[in-house]
């Protein structure tokens, strides 16, 4: 039952749908001929401009629409009085071409020919000689269009061949500075005092994890976790890095000026009249606009695509104990609340892990200062907690102190550090205090 009510629910929508669609003749025209097969009369049309009258000598104008010039001046081929008939007069016949060989439309002037109270009929030019007179209808000129010589069109080509120039010269001059660059692996966990104590022993854990230790950064190797571990990398900042992240923001800061124009001379504000710079049109204007709006929306969105790989791309990799900045990357985690093992789920997931790979939204990339204790110590800090560099496993930890094994070796530190202790402690530990940011609403 209740799949007939769907069946005739679909049923009804779809003719009620029928009713609103309009028809349009495909194989006649409307009015061209009536129901006897008679062609249909001419409709009477009011307010029809007529066309301009052209004649071969002044004289031969019309006394309807001769200007009578006042004395010392003289009536010129532009319908207007003059001192002296310039050389450059624009001759409205010509239509704005250099000479009169033009092809004109066919006419119907007879009501024209009356309203101007001539007796003959002017015809219609047709390339021949028109005779003393005629009717000149001007062809429609051509749509406007950039030659893309314009200086609007100029300055952009220009700056945007700027911003492509700065990134390969980035680009190239980055790849060759960073050749020998290599990142390191952190451990969340302290070494053991076995490691940092006796030497043999660290020599011999040293060797057993020294290939987890350092990366050259041209291997193929994936960002995972190693149990507690995870990558760093250092960087220091590049005048000609700065100089492109720069050109970066000020290109970001161009697409919005650039629409702006465009809309304030939508409205006439640039050069005084609508569509100046687009050459008078509103198309071009609307082009201009979309492809400007596409263009700005698309630089945009790969800005905010790699908006976390950015700044330290304009900032050149070296060795981490080298740096000023400490770049971690994270693998995300990602946690099935219900495993569903439909095909369908499984396609997008894959979908999901190439793209986030592709794009590198599979890690959570942060950068913090690489920072010196007073004993010029490295450290940075990361996630409330202090890595300290340890010269003897060649690697950042968190530092650990022994506070001893039984209650009777901590009852004995009742008596508190001294000075030194407690300065040395707060440079390898940090102080104990978490930031929280808040947002005010």
């Amino acid at each position: 039952m209740k799949k007939c009510s769907k069946i005739t629910a679909l049923i009804f929508y779809t003719l009620n749908w029928f009713s609103y669609v309009n028809g349009t003749p495909a194989f006649h025209t409307v009015n061209d001929y009536d129901l006897n097969g008679n062609k249909c009369p001419l409709p009477t049309k009011k307010g029809v401009t007529c066309p301009i009258l052209c004649v071969s000598d002044i004289s031969q104008c019309p006394q309807k629409v001769s200007s009578i010039c006042p004395q010392g001046k003289t009536f010129c081929q532009d319908g207007k009085c003059h001192e002296s008939c310039p050389s450059d007069i624009i001759n409205p016949c010509f239509c704005g071409a250099e000479n009169s060989g033009w092809t004109l439309k066919n006419l119907a002037s007879q009501q024209c020919s009356r309203s101007f109270e001539l007796q003959n009929t002017p015809k219609i030019y047709d390339g021949s000689d028109p005779g003393s007179s005629m009717w000149a209808i001007c062809p429609p000129p051509p749509p406007p269009i950039f030659t893309y010589r314009e200086p609007m069109w100029i300055a952009v080509f220009s700056i945007v061949a700027f911003q492509a120039l700065i990134l390969m010269i980035w680009h190239s001059f980055k790849t060759f500075a960073e050749r020998n660059a290599y990142h390191m692996i952190v451990s969340e966990l302290p070494p053991s005092l076995s490691e940092i104590g006796d030497a043999s022993a660290l020599n011999e854990k040293f060797v057993e994890e020294k290939t987890h230790t350092i990366y050259a950064d041209n291997e193929e190797d994936s960002v995972e976790e190693i149990g507690s571990k995870f990558k760093i990398q250092g960087f220091v900042p590049n005048f000609l890095g700065t100089i492109g992240i720069g050109t970066i923001v000020a290109m970001s800061f161009g697409w919005g000026i650039y629409l702006a124009v465009i809309t304030a001379d939508y409205y006439g504000a640039v050069t005084g009249t609508k569509y100046g710079i687009a050459h008078d049109s509103y198309d071009l204007s609307s082009t201009m606009f979309i492809c400007v709006w596409v263009s700005a929306t698309t630089w945009f969105v790969i800005l905010n695509v790699f908006k976390a790989h950015l700044t330290n791309y304009f900032r050149i990799q070296v060795n981490p104990l080298q740096a000023k900045y400490i770049q971690i990357k994270k693998p995300k985690t990602t946690i099935l609340m219900m495993d569903d093992s439909s095909k369908a789920l499984n396609l997008v997931r894959k979908i999901e892990s190439f793209l986030s790979h592709a794009l590198g939204w599979d890690v959570i990339i942060t950068t913090v200062s690489l920072e010196k204790t007073g004993t010029n110590r490295l450290y940075f800090n990361y996630h409330c907690t202090r890595f300290v560099y340890h010269e003897k496993v060649k690697y950042f930890a968190p530092h650990q102190f022994e506070l001893g094994t039984t209650s009777d070796d901590f009852i004995k530190q009742s008596s508190g550090l001294s000075t030194e202790e407690a300065d040395r402690r707060l440079e390898l530990k940090g102080p104990n205090f978490i930031s929280v940011k808040l947002i005010q609403q």
